[in-house]
């Protein structure tokens, strides 16, 4: 072999040797840390809190929940929940339902079951299961606003709360709910009911009344001023 052939080749073996080095030796640095964002594949689950067991001299009982989705863009489009005693037992079998939740908030969950056989002091828990995820990319939802909302007796002489739901928004709102929370003066929550009202189209509005059981010391107890009004639709 030739002394210039020698020298090129010798020349490219060193080179490609400093080249590796380099790469070696600038290929390091800080470890870099995987950032994850929550997608269909990765949701962050749902979190339930605040369950609440509330009774009426009636013997009606009523469970309440809040269910929060904190993911940015999912939609959680249908999650079915139950609710189970702690430390109790009932005379009837527990609610379970199946409702849904948009990305960033929170819904409301309450059951009422008439003559349910709850002692006082008794617990419960909510169980969420089989969550189906929408991404909210091209979501557009319907916009809800309560309107006159107040807290009185209805015309059997029952607690009972009134109002209106407007649609602000120009989508129309299905499977419309109404939700009411009457609190004591301390604004803890003391009883719960839902009224249904079915669609509402954008621009529309339709009033509502929530009918409370027969129990006059509910609505002694109750501060109405603190009654919390939720509308709620799909």
């Amino acid at each position: 072999m030739s002394r210039p052939t020698k020298q090129l080749l010798y020349g490219t073996l060193y080179f490609g040797l400093a080249l590796l080095a380099g790469f070696s030796l600038f290929g390091r640095g800080e470890p870099r840390t995987a950032i994850t964002t929550p997608d269909a594949g990765n949701p962050v689950p749902l979190e339930a809190s605040g369950v609440t067991v509330m009774r009426a001299s009636d013997g009606s009982v009523a469970f309440l929940a809040r269910v929060r989705n904190s993911n940015a863009d999912l939609l959680a489009s249908s999650f079915t929940y139950s609710f189970s005693l702690v430390g109790g037992t009932a005379s009837r079998a527990m609610p379970q339902g199946t409702w849904f939740v948009y990305p960033r908030e929170q819904a409301t969950i309450v059951e009422v079951i008439p003559a349910a056989g709850v002692a006082e002091g008794v617990s419960a828990t909510l169980t969420i299961a089989e969550i189906s995820w929408e991404p909210t990319r091209f979501l557009i939802r319907p916009a809800l606003t309560v309107e006159n909302g107040a807290t009185g007796m209805s015309e059997r002489g029952f607690l009972a709360v009134t109002g209106t739901v407007a649609n602000i928004g120009s989508v129309r709102a299905g499977s419309v709910r109404v939700i009411a929370v009457v609190k004591d003066g301390s604004g803890f929550p003391i009883f719960a009911a839902t009224s249904a009202l079915g669609d509402i189209p954008g621009g529309a509005r339709e009033e509502f009344i929530v009918r409370f059981p027969a129990d006059d010391e509910l609505a002694r107890r109750a501060d109405r001023s603190r009654t919390e009004i939720i509308a709620e639709a799909r």
